[in-house]
């Protein structure tokens, strides 16, 4: 599935927050589900932007998909379904 259509479908399904907040299990949270606490933004200012929350995420899922490859390289094989 092309990152783009993750992006959307993400957005939708699990919001956007401007500010940081706590998730459903205590986490510093912000944008899409960017963890703050794996990954934080030191230099970031708030509200954020959609645009900017959608960059950080798409940053997420490039960084998550290039684990997954590596460790399932038969991953890549796999259609959208």
């Amino acid at each position: 599935m092309p990152v783009t259509d993750i992006i959307s479908q993400l957005t939708r399904d699990e919001g956007f927050r401007a500010e940081p907040y706590l998730d459903s299990v205590g986490i510093s949270t912000v944008g899409v589900g960017h963890n703050l606490v794996a990954s934080p933004l030191p230099d970031e200012t708030y509200p954020m932007s959609l645009a900017r929350a959608q960059q950080l995420l798409k940053t997420d899922l490039n960084v998550i998909i290039s684990h997954l490859i590596a460790n399932l390289p038969w991953a890549a094989q796999l259609d959208d379904v």
